[in-house]
């Protein structure tokens, strides 16, 4: 079976297996199926951008845009001549997702949203493939409850989560962490000063949909952070 879906190319036949495959809400045993679905697509961005949803919470509903801006954010589209060429890019990558049914199109095309049992595909091959934290919507209260953070972490997604402060006595020791996600932590109000002392390798921070007031001073001490998000942090003041 597993052979006859590798087989598949992105046609009717595809989509309707694919479909069925969803609706049986069959769970893990057809994991390596539904991963076939993956194998098909031909391009590394295509890959990757189908990977980085899965540091969004289940069923996340997210505008198209929105995506396509992490994902330039990130890397994963190639820089181009211009940001209204990359966005060009990005809108033909999330496209061809649409066509292999790996993303489901919504709100009359303008924003995007994945299939639970698609999501848990692809947060298994993230985790295979790469050192990541991935709680996103997991009701967490505080950071202490997303388990361990290991030296070699690069990636941590604490999306949509119930976490209000983050106190002194958390400073993760993650020389390697590049991109570290906080939005829509809705109560999130005070990170401690010396949180990011030891993130030096951080590039991307989002704290967007908090309603943080300041930010930490050891921001300051992020030579390599390239992208710092505040989208609708209506307190902060710097």
């Amino acid at each position: 079976m597993a052979g006859f879906m590798k087989s598949l190319s992105y046609d009717r036949q595809w989509k309707n297996a694919l479909h069925d495959l969803i609706q049986s809400s069959a769970g893990q045993s057809h994991m390596e199926m539904l991963k076939s679905s993956y194998s098909h697509l031909k391009k590394h961005d295509q890959k990757q951008g189908f990977l980085y949803y899965a540091l969004f919470t289940k069923a996340f509903m997210i505008p198209r845009d929105d995506l396509i801006a992490y994902l330039i954010d990130e890397g994963v589209i190639a820089k181009q001549e211009s940001r209204e060429a990359e966005f060009h890019r990005g809108h033909g990558l999330l496209d061809r997702l649409e066509d292999a049914c790996l993303l489901e199109s919504i709100d009359g095309g303008s924003a995007v949203k994945m299939h639970h049992l698609i999501r848990h595909m692809a947060v298994k091959i993230y985790q295979e493939r790469r050192s990541v934290m991935i709680k996103a919507g997991a009701k967490l209260k505080n950071l202490s409850g997303a388990g361990e953070w290991e030296e070699s972490l690069v990636t941590a997604s604490l999306i949509e989560n119930q976490i209000k402060k983050i106190p002194s006595r958390h400073s993760p020791r993650c020389p390697s962490l590049s991109t570290l996600l906080l939005p829509y932590n809705r109560e999130l109000e005070l990170i401690d000063d010396t949180f990011f002392n030891q993130l030096h390798g951080l590039k991307i921070l989002d704290l967007s949909h908090t309603i943080i007031v300041k930010l930490p001073d050891s921001v300051s001490n992020l030579v390599g952070l390239t992208i710092l998000l505040l989208i609708d942090c209506k307190n902060v003041f710097y």
